[in-house]
């Protein structure tokens, strides 16, 4: 999980807002911290998954359209 949590939407938002309660807890349970994302790595990673998010929401009910 430390290596996976810089990347999820939940770590991306903890390093734009500098947020540290969860990597402390996570640090209490496995023994390290993880290493977050710089803001702006954090942000363009943010963007992008709403891109990917909006992209979704277009495509998926085109394909299922049935007229």
């Amino acid at each position: 999980m430390n290596t996976a949590y810089p990347f999820v939407p939940g770590g991306v938002t903890a390093a734009l807002t500098n947020f540290a309660a969860l990597t402390q807890v996570a640090q209490d349970a496995a023994g390290a911290a993880p290493q977050l994302l710089t803001p702006p790595a954090g942000a363009g990673l943010l963007i992008a998954y709403a891109l990917a998010a909006a992209l979704l929401a277009i495509v998926l009910p085109q394909r299922r359209d049935v007229a």
